[in-house]
């Protein structure tokens, strides 16, 4: 069994938040102008190796 312990991270385009001039973002993925918290739960896995 392999226990992956959980937490949270932030995750999107931090450019706004750098504050660096003349840059408005730093990627191009629709998905990631915004933002986020991301929280994953602990979990487990078993191997039959």
């Amino acid at each position: 069994m392999v226990y992956v312990r959980g937490g949270s991270f932030m995750r999107g385009d931090f450019a706004r938040l750098l504050g660096i001039p003349g840059v408005t973002r730093i990627t191009y993925n629709e998905d990631d102008k915004v933002v986020r918290e991301i929280t994953l739960s602990d979990s487990g896995s078993a191997s039959t190796r």
